[in-house]
């Protein structure tokens, strides 16, 4: 093969690789930019076991239904939603429970519980224009537990709030963060599960990805070494 013809190769090849990497290093840039202040999850902390009037145990027998054999329990942690102390319990077949330390009876992340921590946690003056269940992430809720609520209030529609119905986590989305996730999401090519499910798609496009890669390196070497 002439040099010329390599030459051409390299060429378009180098520019596809140049689009893919300039678009990794741009998003790459976008994961690690500081959080906003207001991201933190100040409502869900651990909270002291001292505080509890329930044991664990008894916060256990309660899930278990009268004549039940005892579910296996894979984790117990004491948390402090809100002005709550709640047992989040973790079953070994992958149920996720809460119960109140306190009183015993199992703990719901309710829509107007949801509203509550939010306007708590923002010191929010306002009133929930559309409060919706969402079984899925996408990009205003990229990541997270599921399912969650979203909430959005009157005064400043442009802001999406969510509170997960499994932990009571929130979080806070505005314009900026919603795109430093579309930017972060293009790193491991996340957009392609709009078109298609299948995680093989995108594996496969991060793997050709890396055959560009390799060939643009490799021929680059060969017009560099090759003999004038």
């Amino acid at each position: 093969m002439n040099v010329g013809t390599m030459y051409k190769i390299h060429k378009w090849i180098a520019v596809t690789a140049g689009i893919f990497l300039l678009t990794w290093l741009i998003s790459g840039i976008a994961m690690i930019l500081p959080p906003a202040a207001s991201e933190s999850n100040e409502v869900v902390r651990v909270a002291d076991y001292g505080s509890a009037t329930v044991s664990p145990a008894q916060a256990i027998a309660i899930l278990t239904k009268s004549g039940d054999q005892a579910p296996r329990v894979t984790r117990v942690q004491l948390r402090r939603i809100y002005d709550r102390i709640v047992y989040d319990i973790v079953m070994e077949a992958g149920g996720y429970h809460l119960v109140d330390a306190q009183s015993g009876s199992p703990f719901t992340i309710s829509p107007a519980l949801a509203n509550e921590l939010i306007r708590w946690k923002y010191r929010l003056d306002d009133d929930p224009s559309t409060i919706k269940r969402i079984d899925g992430h996408d990009g205003n809720y990229p990541w997270g537990t599921l399912p969650a609520y979203r909430i959005i209030y009157d005064k400043n529609p442009g802001v999406t709030y969510h509170v997960s119905i499994r932990d009571g986590t929130v979080q806070r989305s505005d314009w900026w963060q919603r795109l430093k996730n579309t930017l972060s999401s293009l790193h491991t090519f996340e957009p392609v599960k709009l078109f298609t499910t299948r995680d093989a798609a995108r594996k496969g496009l991060l793997l050709l990805v890396g055959i560009i890669g390799i060939a643009t390196a490799l021929t680059g070497y060969y017009l560099a070494i090759r003999p004038a």
